[in-house]
C-alpha cells in the first residue's frame, strides 16, 4: 500500500510479506464451493483461530511497519508534520470512499449497503497508526498500544448495557455487537454469527489500531542503525513474548478474531513478528528473493489486487449467463463447474479455483510491475 524506498534500498522481505497476507487473502475470501473448504482457509466460528485468521493482523502489522519506513523518510524529506498530515488524513478518506463503494457492489443499495469494512478498516488503522509515528516517541507508542488493549478489554468484560457489571464475549449482547446495532442499524455484515454484528465494526477497530502500532514498533527496531544480530533477537525475542502473552490472555479473554480481543491482538502480533524476522533474514539478508517475486508483485500493489480481485469475485456471483437446454448459472458457477468440480474432489476442487483466481491477479500485478505502475492509495 505504501511505497517504502527506491529499488536500490528496498527491503523485499516487507513487499513478500504484504504479498503472502494478500495472496492468503484472495485464496480465503474466494472458494469454489463454500460448503467445502479446508479448515485452515476458514475463519473460526467463534473463539480460537484458524489460518484464515492471521490475515487481517498480519496485514496490519506490515502496514505499520511501512508506516515507520516511509514516514521516517517523509520527516527526513520535509520536516513538515502538517503537510504529512494532510497526505495521511486524504489516504484515510480514500480509503473509506472505497470500502463503502466495494461494499456496494454489485446491488449499488444504499438502503442495505454495509457501513463497516475491511478497508474502512485499514483505513482508520492507517490514519491513527501514522498519527502516532508523527507526535509520539517510541516509548509513547507502546504505552498507547498496552493502553488500548487494557481499556478494551476491560469494556468488553465489564461494560453491559447497564453500565459496569459482567459482560458477555458470546456473539450475541456483547459490547461491540451493541455498539454496532445501534450505530449501523441494517447496515453491517450479512453472514456475521448474529444479526447486528460486524466483524470490522467501530469499537473492535480499537485494537486493531495497536496491532497496527505493533507494526510500527517493529519498523523502528529493523530502521535502528546497530548490528543486524541485535535487531534479530530483539523481533524474536518480542515475537516469543507477544506469543506467550497472548497464549496466557487467552485463559482470561479467549483469542477471538471477530472481536478482536487483547489475547488475538498480542498472539498475531508476534506471530507476525516471527515471520518478519525469518523473512528479513532469509530474503534480504541471504537474498532468497528470487522465490518471492509472485508475492512482491501483489505486495507492490497490495491494495490494488484487494479491492480488484473482490470486486471481480463480487460481479461472478452476481452475473448469471444461459446455459444450452437452458436455466441460467452465474459465472462462477459456470468456471467452478467446468474447469475443477469435473475431475476433482470437492475440497480440493473448491481450493484449485482459488488458487487459479489468486494465479490470475497475480499475472495482472506481474502485468503492471512490469510497466513499473504503483497504484499509490
Amino acid at each position: 500500500m505504501i511505497t517504502i524506498q527506491n529499488e536500490t534500498t528496498r527491503i523485499h522481505s516487507i513487499d513478500i510479506f504484504r504479498g503472502l497476507t494478500i495472496a492468503l487473502m484472495i485464496i480465503v475470501n474466494n472458494q469454489g464451493d463454500w460448503s467445502h473448504v479446508y479448515r485452515v482457509f476458514r475463519h473460526a466460528a467463534w473463539h480460537g483461530w484458524s489460518g484464515a485468521d492471521v490475515v487481517f493482523p498480519f496485514f496490519l502489522f506490515i502496514m505499520g511497519v511501512s508506516i515507520s519506513y516511509s514516514f521516517s523518510s517523509g520527516l527526513r524529506l520535509t520536516g513538515r508534520k502538517p503537510f504529512l498530515m494532510g497526505k495521511i488524513l486524504k489516504r484515510t478518506l480514500i480509503l473509506v470512499a472505497l470500502g463503502l463503494l466495494l461494499n456496494l457492489i454489485p446491488e449499488f443499495d444504499i438502503a442495505t449497503v454495509r457501513i463497516p469494512g475491511v478497508l474502512q478498516r485499514i483505513g482508520l488503522c492507517y490514519c491513527f497508526g501514522a498519527v502516532s509515528f508523527l507526535f509520539l516517541t517510541g516509548r509513547g507508542r507502546w504505552i498507547s498500544a498496552i493502553g488500548i488493549l487494557v481499556l478494551y478489554g476491560f469494556l468488553l468484560k465489564y461494560i453491559t448495557p447497564g453500565g459496569i457489571g459482567e459482560g458477555t464475549l458470546e456473539p450475541d449482547g456483547n459490547l461491540c455487537h451493541i455498539v454496532d446495532r445501534a450505530l449501523f442499524p441494517g447496515h453491517t455484515y450479512e453472514h456475521a454469527p448474529v444479526r447486528g454484528f460486524d466483524p470490522e465494526g467501530l469499537l473492535s477497530t480499537l485494537p486493531a489500531i495497536a496491532s497496527t502500532i505493533g507494526g510500527i514498533l517493529a519498523g523502528d527496531v529493523m530502521r535502528r542503525q546497530e548490528p543486524l544480530r541485535n535487531k534479530w533477537f530483539i523481533l524474536g525475542a518480542a515475537a516469543l513474548l507477544c506469543i506467550g502473552t497472548g497464549l496466557l490472555l487467552d485463559r482470561w479473554i479467549p483469542i477471538n478474531k471477530n472481536l478482536w480481543t487483547p489475547s488475538y491482538a498480542v498472539f498475531m502480533t508476534g506471530c507476525a513478528l516471527g515471520l518478519m524476522a525469518f523473512l528479513w533474514w532469509f530474503v534480504d539478508v541471504r537474498g532468497a528473493v528470487k522465490w518471492g517475486m509472485p508475492f512482491s508483485v501483489l505486495g507492490l500493489n497490495a491494495i490494488a489486487a484487494y479491492i480488484l480481485s473482490s470486486a471481480a469475485g463480487k460481479i461472478m456471483v452476481h452475473i448469471q449467463v444461459l446455459r444450452e437446454g437452458g436455466g441460467a448459472v452465474t459465472v462462477k458457477a459456470l468456471v467452478y463447474q467446468g474447469l475443477f468440480a469435473g475431475w476433482l474432489s470437492p475440497f480440493n476442487a473448491s481450493t484449485a479455483y482459488s488458487v487459479a483466481f489468486l494465479a490470475f491477479w497475480i499475472a495482472v500485478m506481474y502485468l503492471l510491475y512490469r510497466k513499473n505502475i504503483i497504484i499509490k492509495i
